[in-house]
């Protein structure tokens, strides 16, 4: 997750589940959170889907806001406005939507 450059600059790990990783990596005098998030495929129950939901809320509210935040990895949607035509691959789901919650269900 981190390039063996930054290795020395990272002051923190939080492993918050099987699907979120989280690390604070300090640059010059900003401090970086970086979670990465894999979600759920398509099909699997909607309990798994909460629980990713709700980690992941749980590690972003952890972040001070006086620090930068970045979430990246896999959310299995599409960017844009319209998520016509991607119906059967994205679910028809695009960033519009208002929670996770809504993005996932």
């Amino acid at each position: 997750m981190v390039h063996n450059e930054l290795v020395d600059f990272v002051v923190e790990v939080r492993h918050k589940s099987d699907r979120i990783i989280a690390i604070k990596v300090v640059v010059e005098s900003d401090f970086l959170n970086v979670i990465s998030v894999d979600t759920p495929q398509i099909g699997l129950p909607d309990n798994v889907k909460k629980q990713l939901c709700e980690d992941l809320d749980t590690i972003n509210q952890d972040v001070p806001r006086s620090e930068k935040l970045f979430i990246v990895r896999d959310f299995n949607g599409h960017i844009g406005v319209e998520a016509d035509g991607y119906d059967t691959v994205h679910k028809g789901f695009n960033y519009r939507r208002e929670t996770m919650e809504e993005f996932l269900f």
